[in-house]
C-alpha cells in the first residue's frame, strides 16, 4: 500500500531515496514503513527549506497506521486536522489521519507543508 504526501508549500529537493517519487506536486511512497524527512543529506525526503531541522521528523507505520515523530525540532512540527485543531509536537509522536496538514518549521515563513492522504 503506497502513500501520497501533497506538496502545499515549500521546496522539496528533485530527488527520491528508494521507493520515493517526487514530483512539483506531490510526494509518492512505496513498500516504506519508516520515511524520515528534514535538509540533511541522510533524510528520505529533503527539503531546502530553512527553518526546517536537519532530521526534522520521521513517518513510521505501524499496524496499517501512520505516525509522524518530531525529533526536537527547534521549529517544530504542527499538525492541522480539518482546521478544527492544532497539535505543536515538539518532540514524540502523534498519529495520522487521511487529510491531515502537515507543517514543519513554523506557522509561517520558510516552511514545508504537506497534506497526508491519498493512496
Amino acid at each position: 500500500m503506497g502513500l501520497t504526501l501533497f506538496i502545499i508549500k515549500g521546496n522539496v529537493v528533485q530527488e527520491g531515496s528508494e521507493n520515493i517519487s517526487i514530483n512539483p506536486n506531490a510526494i509518492n511512497i512505496e513498500k516504506r514503513d519508516l520515511i524520515t524527512i528534514g535538509r540533511g543529506s541522510a533524510a528520505d525526503i529533503r527539503t531546502a527549506c530553512d527553518r526546517v531541522s536537519r532530521k526534522h521528523c520521521t513517518l513510521v507505520r505501524r499496524n496499517k497506521e501512520w505516525f509522524i515523530i518530531d525529533h526536537k525540532s527547534t521549529s517544530g512540527t504542527f499538525i492541522i486536522r480539518e482546521e478544527q485543531f492544532t497539535v505543536h509536537l515538539l518532540s514524540g509522536e502523534f498519529p495520522l489521519q487521511w487529510g491531515d496538514t502537515i507543517i514543519l518549521g513554523g506557522i509561517e515563513g520558510d516552511v514545508l507543508k504537506l497534506r497526508f492522504g491519498g493512496t
